[in-house]
Protein backbone atom coordinates (compact mmCIF):
# COMPACT_ATOMS: atom_id res chain seq x y z
CA UNK A 1 0.00 0.00 0.00
CA UNK A 2 1.41 3.32 -1.05
CA UNK A 3 0.71 6.72 0.31
CA UNK A 4 0.21 9.73 -2.01
CA UNK A 5 1.29 12.97 -0.51
CA UNK A 6 -0.46 16.06 -1.82
CA UNK A 7 1.72 19.08 -2.24
CA UNK A 8 0.51 22.23 -0.62
CA UNK A 9 -0.72 24.69 -3.22
CA UNK A 10 1.01 28.04 -3.28
CA UNK A 11 -1.29 30.87 -2.35
CA UNK A 12 -2.54 32.95 -5.27
CA UNK A 13 -0.70 36.27 -5.80
CA UNK A 14 -1.49 39.40 -7.82
CA UNK A 15 -3.43 42.61 -7.54
CA UNK A 16 -7.03 43.40 -7.72
CA UNK A 17 -8.48 45.67 -10.38
CA UNK A 18 -8.82 48.49 -7.86
CA UNK A 19 -5.15 48.22 -6.89
CA UNK A 20 -4.15 48.24 -10.55
CA UNK A 21 -6.18 51.37 -11.26
CA UNK A 22 -4.71 53.12 -8.22
CA UNK A 23 -1.20 52.24 -9.37
CA UNK A 24 -1.89 53.55 -12.86
CA UNK A 25 -3.28 56.78 -11.43
CA UNK A 26 -0.22 57.30 -9.24
CA UNK A 27 2.05 56.63 -12.23
CA UNK A 28 0.13 59.08 -14.38
CA UNK A 29 0.40 61.74 -11.68
CA UNK A 30 4.14 61.21 -11.39
CA UNK A 31 4.61 61.38 -15.17
CA UNK A 32 2.44 64.52 -15.33
CA UNK A 33 4.45 66.17 -12.57
CA UNK A 34 7.70 65.35 -14.36
CA UNK A 35 6.39 66.68 -17.68
CA UNK A 36 5.09 69.84 -16.02
CA UNK A 37 8.48 70.43 -14.42
CA UNK A 38 10.30 69.84 -17.69
CA UNK A 39 7.97 72.11 -19.66
CA UNK A 40 8.11 74.79 -16.97
CA UNK A 41 11.88 74.66 -16.93
CA UNK A 42 11.94 74.87 -20.73
CA UNK A 43 9.61 77.89 -20.80
CA UNK A 44 11.56 79.59 -18.02
CA UNK A 45 14.80 78.97 -19.87
CA UNK A 46 13.31 80.25 -23.11
CA UNK A 47 12.04 83.37 -21.35
CA UNK A 48 15.41 84.03 -19.71
CA UNK A 49 17.15 83.56 -23.05
CA UNK A 50 14.72 85.98 -24.71
CA UNK A 51 15.19 88.58 -21.98
CA UNK A 52 18.98 88.31 -22.17
CA UNK A 53 18.97 88.54 -25.96
CA UNK A 54 16.54 91.46 -25.88
CA UNK A 55 18.68 93.37 -23.38
CA UNK A 56 21.83 92.74 -25.41
CA UNK A 57 20.20 93.72 -28.70
CA UNK A 58 18.80 96.87 -27.12
CA UNK A 59 22.18 97.97 -25.81
CA UNK A 60 23.85 97.30 -29.15
CA UNK A 61 21.14 99.19 -31.05
CA UNK A 62 21.41 102.24 -28.78
CA UNK A 63 25.20 102.27 -28.98
CA UNK A 64 25.26 101.97 -32.76
CA UNK A 65 22.66 104.69 -33.25
CA UNK A 66 24.12 107.02 -30.61
CA UNK A 67 27.61 106.78 -32.11
CA UNK A 68 26.23 107.79 -35.49
CA UNK A 69 24.10 110.63 -34.12
CA UNK A 70 27.11 112.11 -32.30
CA UNK A 71 28.79 112.56 -35.67
CA UNK A 72 25.99 114.87 -36.84
CA UNK A 73 27.41 118.08 -38.27
CA UNK A 74 31.05 117.09 -37.95
CA UNK A 75 33.41 118.17 -40.69
CA UNK A 76 37.15 118.09 -41.09
CA UNK A 77 38.34 121.72 -40.72
CA UNK A 78 39.57 123.37 -43.90
CA UNK A 79 42.01 126.22 -44.16
CA UNK A 80 40.40 128.65 -44.47
CA UNK A 81 37.09 127.42 -43.03
CA UNK A 82 34.35 128.02 -45.61
CA UNK A 83 31.43 130.26 -44.67
CA UNK A 84 27.95 128.78 -44.87
CA UNK A 85 25.08 131.26 -44.81
CA UNK A 86 22.58 129.99 -44.10
CA UNK A 87 24.30 127.22 -42.16
CA UNK A 88 24.10 123.77 -43.71
CA UNK A 89 21.26 121.65 -42.37
CA UNK A 90 22.75 118.45 -40.98
CA UNK A 91 19.75 116.69 -39.46
CA UNK A 92 16.24 115.91 -40.64
CA UNK A 93 13.53 113.67 -39.18
CA UNK A 94 10.02 112.40 -39.89
CA UNK A 95 7.23 111.10 -37.66
CA UNK A 96 6.11 108.44 -40.14
CA UNK A 97 9.13 107.67 -42.26
CA UNK A 98 10.54 109.16 -45.44
CA UNK A 99 8.56 108.97 -48.65
CA UNK A 100 11.70 107.59 -50.29
CA UNK A 101 14.83 106.51 -48.45
CA UNK A 102 16.74 106.57 -51.73
CA UNK A 103 16.47 110.37 -52.01
CA UNK A 104 19.53 112.46 -51.27
CA UNK A 105 19.57 114.47 -48.05
CA UNK A 106 18.18 117.75 -49.39
CA UNK A 107 15.35 115.97 -51.23
CA UNK A 108 14.12 113.84 -48.32
CA UNK A 109 10.41 114.30 -47.66
CA UNK A 110 8.13 112.91 -44.96
CA UNK A 111 5.08 110.69 -45.20
CA UNK A 112 1.91 112.12 -43.71
CA UNK A 113 0.56 110.89 -40.38
CA UNK A 114 2.43 109.43 -37.44
CA UNK A 115 4.17 106.12 -36.96
CA UNK A 116 7.77 105.03 -36.61
CA UNK A 117 10.25 107.89 -36.59
CA UNK A 118 12.99 108.15 -39.20
CA UNK A 119 16.08 110.33 -39.09
CA UNK A 120 18.78 111.41 -41.52
CA UNK A 121 22.10 112.97 -40.55
CA UNK A 122 25.14 114.16 -42.44
CA UNK A 123 28.76 114.88 -41.65
CA UNK A 124 32.08 115.18 -43.44
CA UNK A 125 34.75 113.07 -41.76
CA UNK A 126 38.48 113.07 -42.27
CA UNK A 127 40.19 109.87 -43.28
CA UNK A 128 37.40 107.56 -42.08
CA UNK A 129 35.14 107.96 -45.08
CA UNK A 130 32.65 105.09 -44.66
CA UNK A 131 28.91 105.37 -44.33
CA UNK A 132 26.79 103.60 -41.69
CA UNK A 133 27.03 100.19 -43.38
CA UNK A 134 30.70 100.38 -44.27
CA UNK A 135 30.52 101.59 -47.86
CA UNK A 136 33.49 103.79 -48.70
CA UNK A 137 32.97 107.25 -50.17
CA UNK A 138 34.37 107.54 -53.67
CA UNK A 139 34.63 111.34 -53.70
CA UNK A 140 37.25 113.03 -51.46
CA UNK A 141 35.84 115.39 -48.80
CA UNK A 142 32.27 114.38 -49.63
CA UNK A 143 29.50 114.71 -47.08
CA UNK A 144 28.23 111.40 -45.74
CA UNK A 145 24.51 111.19 -45.11
CA UNK A 146 22.93 108.23 -43.35
CA UNK A 147 19.22 107.53 -43.05
CA UNK A 148 17.91 105.42 -40.15
CA UNK A 149 14.41 103.92 -40.05
CA UNK A 150 12.42 100.82 -39.06
CA UNK A 151 11.56 98.27 -41.72
CA UNK A 152 11.61 94.55 -42.39
CA UNK A 153 15.04 93.19 -43.22
CA UNK A 154 15.41 92.22 -46.86
CA UNK A 155 16.24 88.54 -46.33
CA UNK A 156 14.53 87.41 -43.12
CA UNK A 157 11.55 89.80 -43.08
CA UNK A 158 12.16 90.75 -39.44
CA UNK A 159 11.44 94.26 -38.16
CA UNK A 160 14.86 95.86 -37.83
CA UNK A 161 16.70 99.14 -37.41
CA UNK A 162 17.76 99.84 -40.98
CA UNK A 163 20.37 102.19 -42.36
CA UNK A 164 20.98 103.45 -45.85
CA UNK A 165 24.10 105.49 -46.59
CA UNK A 166 25.44 107.21 -49.67
CA UNK A 167 28.77 105.40 -49.93
CA UNK A 168 29.89 103.23 -52.80
CA UNK A 169 28.06 104.22 -55.96
CA UNK A 170 25.51 106.18 -53.93
CA UNK A 171 22.75 103.65 -54.57
CA UNK A 172 23.64 100.84 -52.19
CA UNK A 173 20.93 98.64 -50.66
CA UNK A 174 19.89 99.44 -47.11
CA UNK A 175 20.97 96.96 -44.47
CA UNK A 176 19.68 95.96 -41.04
CA UNK A 177 22.16 97.07 -38.39
CA UNK A 178 20.22 95.33 -35.60
CA UNK A 179 17.19 93.03 -35.83
CA UNK A 180 14.05 92.77 -33.70
CA UNK A 181 13.56 96.52 -33.33
CA UNK A 182 9.81 97.12 -33.51
CA UNK A 183 9.64 100.90 -33.31
CA UNK A 184 11.73 104.06 -32.92
CA UNK A 185 10.62 107.16 -31.02
CA UNK A 186 12.69 110.36 -31.28
CA UNK A 187 12.44 113.68 -29.46
CA UNK A 188 14.63 116.64 -30.40
CA UNK A 189 16.12 119.02 -27.83
CA UNK A 190 15.97 122.68 -28.85
CA UNK A 191 18.69 124.95 -27.48
CA UNK A 192 17.95 128.45 -26.23
CA UNK A 193 19.46 131.52 -27.91
CA UNK A 194 21.72 134.02 -26.20
CA UNK A 195 20.09 136.98 -27.85
CA UNK A 196 19.58 138.78 -31.12
CA UNK A 197 21.90 138.04 -34.05
CA UNK A 198 24.82 140.40 -34.74
CA UNK A 199 24.16 143.54 -36.75
CA UNK A 200 23.77 142.77 -40.41
CA UNK A 201 23.54 139.02 -39.71
CA UNK A 202 19.92 137.87 -39.86
CA UNK A 203 21.01 134.24 -39.50
CA UNK A 204 20.38 133.25 -35.89
CA UNK A 205 21.51 129.65 -36.05
CA UNK A 206 25.23 130.14 -35.51
CA UNK A 207 26.59 128.10 -32.60
CA UNK A 208 27.96 131.07 -30.57
CA UNK A 209 24.39 132.28 -30.19
CA UNK A 210 23.34 129.11 -28.36
CA UNK A 211 23.24 129.01 -24.59
CA UNK A 212 23.60 125.25 -24.69
CA UNK A 213 20.54 124.88 -22.45
CA UNK A 214 17.70 122.76 -23.79
CA UNK A 215 14.44 124.69 -23.55
CA UNK A 216 12.13 121.92 -24.73
CA UNK A 217 11.91 118.64 -26.61
CA UNK A 218 9.75 118.39 -29.71
CA UNK A 219 8.73 115.70 -32.18
CA UNK A 220 9.65 115.78 -35.85
CA UNK A 221 6.24 117.07 -36.95
CA UNK A 222 6.52 120.11 -34.64
CA UNK A 223 9.29 121.83 -36.58
CA UNK A 224 7.98 124.92 -38.34
CA UNK A 225 10.79 125.35 -40.86
CA UNK A 226 13.13 123.07 -42.74
CA UNK A 227 15.74 125.77 -43.32
CA UNK A 228 18.49 127.25 -41.20
CA UNK A 229 18.11 130.84 -42.33
CA UNK A 230 14.86 131.98 -40.72
CA UNK A 231 15.56 135.04 -38.51
CA UNK A 232 12.52 134.53 -36.28
CA UNK A 233 13.61 133.10 -32.88
CA UNK A 234 10.12 131.67 -32.40
CA UNK A 235 10.57 129.37 -35.37
CA UNK A 236 11.46 125.78 -34.48
CA UNK A 237 14.34 124.97 -36.81
CA UNK A 238 16.32 121.77 -37.29
CA UNK A 239 19.45 123.88 -36.91
CA UNK A 240 18.58 124.59 -33.27
CA UNK A 241 18.68 120.88 -32.34
CA UNK A 242 21.51 120.06 -29.93
CA UNK A 243 20.35 116.75 -28.43
CA UNK A 244 18.10 113.82 -29.25
CA UNK A 245 16.15 111.48 -26.99
CA UNK A 246 16.12 108.02 -28.51
CA UNK A 247 13.71 105.26 -27.49
CA UNK A 248 13.49 101.87 -29.18
CA UNK A 249 10.98 99.08 -28.61
CA UNK A 250 12.90 95.81 -28.74
CA UNK A 251 11.08 92.51 -29.22
CA UNK A 252 12.02 88.89 -28.64
CA UNK A 253 12.63 86.48 -31.48
CA UNK A 254 10.19 83.80 -30.24
CA UNK A 255 7.09 83.56 -28.02
CA UNK A 256 8.06 83.53 -24.35
CA UNK A 257 5.84 86.09 -22.62
CA UNK A 258 3.34 85.20 -19.91
CA UNK A 259 -0.36 85.55 -20.66
CA UNK A 260 -1.49 89.19 -20.44
CA UNK A 261 2.05 90.34 -19.66
CA UNK A 262 2.56 94.10 -20.02
CA UNK A 263 5.34 96.53 -20.84
CA UNK A 264 5.67 100.33 -20.88
CA UNK A 265 6.15 101.83 -24.33
CA UNK A 266 8.19 104.89 -25.33
CA UNK A 267 5.29 107.20 -24.60
CA UNK A 268 4.91 105.93 -21.03
CA UNK A 269 1.76 103.94 -21.81
CA UNK A 270 1.32 100.41 -20.46
CA UNK A 271 0.73 97.94 -23.29
CA UNK A 272 -0.56 94.35 -23.04
CA UNK A 273 1.26 91.66 -25.00
CA UNK A 274 -1.21 89.63 -27.07
CA UNK A 275 1.09 87.63 -29.36
CA UNK A 276 3.36 86.08 -26.73
CA UNK A 277 6.41 88.07 -27.88
CA UNK A 278 8.23 89.80 -25.03
CA UNK A 279 9.00 93.51 -25.52
CA UNK A 280 10.99 96.18 -23.74
CA UNK A 281 11.65 99.89 -24.24
CA UNK A 282 15.28 101.03 -24.15
CA UNK A 283 16.29 104.67 -24.27
CA UNK A 284 19.15 107.14 -24.13
CA UNK A 285 19.80 110.84 -24.71
CA UNK A 286 22.46 111.81 -27.23
CA UNK A 287 24.19 115.19 -27.22
CA UNK A 288 25.06 116.40 -30.70
CA UNK A 289 28.59 117.44 -29.84
CA UNK A 290 29.18 119.30 -33.06
CA UNK A 291 25.99 121.32 -32.59
CA UNK A 292 26.28 121.91 -28.84
CA UNK A 293 29.77 123.38 -29.03
CA UNK A 294 29.12 125.97 -26.33
CA UNK A 295 27.67 123.64 -23.71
Amino acid sequence: MSLTLERARAPQSGVTLVELMVSMLIGALIIGAVLTTVLGTSLTGKRQDSQAQLAEDGQIALNLLANQLRMTGYYEPDSPIPAMEPPLQVIKGCRNGFTSVTSDFDSLACKTGTGNDSIAIRYRPGDLRDDCIGNAMTTPNAWIYNRFYIDESTTQKILSLMCRGNGGNGNQTAEAIIRNVESMHLEYGISALRGAPPAGKPIIYDLPLYTGNITRYVRANQFTTATCGDPDPAVVSWCAVTSIRVCLIMRGSQPSADKNETYVDCGGTTQTITDGIIRRAVSTTVTLRNRAAVM
